[in-house]
């Protein structure tokens, strides 16, 4: 007979003692036990109404004290740099992204109406964090989002605070830059789309494709040009085709597109999910992965995707299937694997904007299983061991170095390879850029100078404002007017230009790189002054710019950057 190991014997007798325990507890035990649960339990929700118990049950001492000092006001303690004092608004990086209105995990909501397409809230989303205002909730966003900087860039700035909503939320549709008749480059008008149909089917294959090749090109065209087809299975990808085709040949104050997406809509409902058909997957990761995001609904396309894996499931498409060797058979396997790795890139990515972890089989795709990786770290432990976060990083710098040189610029690719090139190479210096974020968002919150940062600290603040100086030059350098382009392009130079606005704040005694930071500032507020006819979030985030108003001007550009962007 086996012996049990000491280890699980040890458990099996914990486990014999507590039954015995229970046992002998009476009635009246039990009550007193359960009273006294419920007062501590009440005694939590009191300190931290606006966590979970599982939330709070990993966090160090440090950080508890930190999110307690944000819901009243407490002594001071001690710095997690050691030796220096915070003051009594510090926080830690955890509760830096949590909802500044939220008062119970229950406040967690979004609205993301597909109807209201246009106008102000149709930009305010959590992943540009334009919905950062005191009059709305947000969906649970975690430490690598975009709004978890700007918390922190509000919580520092004592000559920023938001303006009354009235006037930004008086902004209908019927405003200028708010539909198709504001004004673009001086013109006054919004760009068109054709309405021959094969333009915009090559407008898609041109932009769309190369990122998310999810399509069989000639079998779609075939299709197309037959005229055969009227199910609803493949008229929702068509008029999919024809939403994303249109807004490659628009600009950003041209709703043309919602015309087409609102057909496709039609024939993708609830419905659709009851029978399977490939189309309709397809139909449904495009509006997921490209169409709810470019007109800002993360949630809702968050919310999709999952039940679209769940259907790429059902279609077996996550299995490598066996079959016969012709020509058919082998093309349907590539299209099935092509889908399939396209939803794990697409989802991937989804959580990185989001801050939330991806819970796909990404093994075998490298940048997605680091990505996912990373996002499920920071969100366990926002502030990470010095090893780890350079071991992370390395990793990341391997598999970039590892791809192909046409893959990699300056080197020459095909023209229709450039942006899928550039859009990569943004996401993986933001995913840089998120690893060592945490510490530089502890020193600010804690207001500790610069030199009074340890010698790990130094390293991970000063990589990360380096990096961000590195993305703002390379998406200033790489970005085409277009908005394919200008779309992603806004999204990541927002992301790094957080960095040099937390710095100018927590770091002035670093006075050699104050310089370098204002002008990364300026940079980037002008590149998105150029950015507004091709990206929906750039344009109405400057017609938002008197959404806030500044108390103290000492630090014109960051002040001018965080009264434009916020909104």
């Amino acid at each position: 007979m086996r012996l049990p190991k000491p280890r699980a014997k040890a458990n099996l007798d914990a486990q014999v003692r507590a039954g015995y325990l229970l046992k002998a507890l009476s009635p009246p035990s039990l009550d007193a036990l359960r009273l006294r649960l419920e007062d501590a339990t009440n005694i939590l929700k009191r300190l931290f109404p606006a966590s979970s118990l599982d939330e709070l049950i990993p966090l160090p001492r440090e950080t508890l004290i930190a999110l307690l000092d944000d819901v009243q006001p407490r002594a001071r303690h001690p710095s997690v740099a050691g030796g220096s004092s915070t003051d009594d608004n510090s926080l830690s990086p955890r509760s830096a992204h949590m909802p500044r209105a939220s008062t119970s995990p229950a406040t967690f909501e979004y609205n993301e109406s597909i109807e209201n397409l246009e106008g102000v809230e149709a930009v305010a989303d959590d992943v540009n964090a334009l919905s950062l205002r005191s009059d709305r909730t947000s969906s649970y966003v975690g430490t690598s989002s975009a709004m978890a900087g700007l918390r922190v860039l509000l919580k520092v700035a004592p000559d920023l605070k938001p303006a009354k909503q009235s006037s930004a939320l008086q902004i209908d549709s019927s405003s200028p830059g708010f539909g198709a008749s504001s004004q673009v480059g001086g013109r006054g008008i919004a760009a068109k789309a054709p309405t021959d149909p094969w333009s915009l089917i090559n407008a898609y294959f041109q932009r769309i494709h190369p990122s998310t090749p999810i399509l069989d090109e000639l079998l779609f065209r075939e299709t197309f040009e037959s005229r055969e087809r009227k199910d609803s299975a493949w008229l929702g990808l068509l008029y999919m085709v024809y939403a994303l085709g249109t807004i490659a040949y628009t600009t950003s104050d041209s709703n043309e597109d919602i015309y087409y997406y609102k057909i496709a809509k039609s024939h993708v409902s609830l419905d659709s999910f009851g029978s399977g058909h490939i189309e309709t997957l397809q139909a449904l990761t495009l509006m997921t992965g490209w169409y709810l995001h470019y007109r800002n609904r993360p949630n809702m396309a968050s919310a999709i995707m999952g039940a679209v894996f769940r259907m790429a499931h059902a279609l077996g498409l996550h299995k490598e299937l066996l079959g016969e060797d012709t020509s058919e058979d082998k093309q349907q396997r590539e299209l099935r694997r092509r889908i399939w790795w396209s939803l794990v890139v697409l989802d991937t990515g989804e959580g990185s904007t989001l801050g939330r972890v991806s819970n796909t089989n990404i093994f075998d795709s490298e940048f997605s299983r680091q990505a996912s990786k990373i996002q499920a770290r920071l969100i366990s432990s926002p502030s990470l061991e010095f090893t780890e976060t350079l071991a992370l990083d390395a990793h990341l710098v391997y598999w970039f170095e590892s791809l192909p040189s046409f893959l990699r610029a300056p080197e020459p690719c095909p023209d229709w390879l450039l942006q899928p090139r550039s859009s990569a190479k943004w996401k993986y210096q933001n995913l840089r850029i998120m690893l060592h974020r945490p510490v530089l968002m502890e020193a600010t919150l804690r207001h500790i100078p610069f030199q009074e940062l340890n010698g790990d600290q130094k390293v991970c603040v000063r990589k990360c404002q380096l990096l961000a100086g590195q993305a703002i030059e390379n998406v200033a350098s790489e970005w085409t007017q277009n908005q394919y382009s200008g779309w992603p392009a806004v999204w990541f130079l927002f992301q790094a230009c957080i960095i040099p606005l937390l710095s100018l704040y927590g770091f002035n005694d670093d006075s050699q790189q104050i310089d370098n930071w204002n002008q990364q500032v300026l940079k980037a507020v002008q590149l998105f002054k150029e950015m507004e006819p091709w990206s929906i979030a750039a344009r109405q985030t400057h017609e938002l710019e008197s959404g806030f108003q500044s108390k103290n001007s000492g630090n014109y550009f960051a002040v001018c950057y965080a009264r434009w962007s916020i909104g």
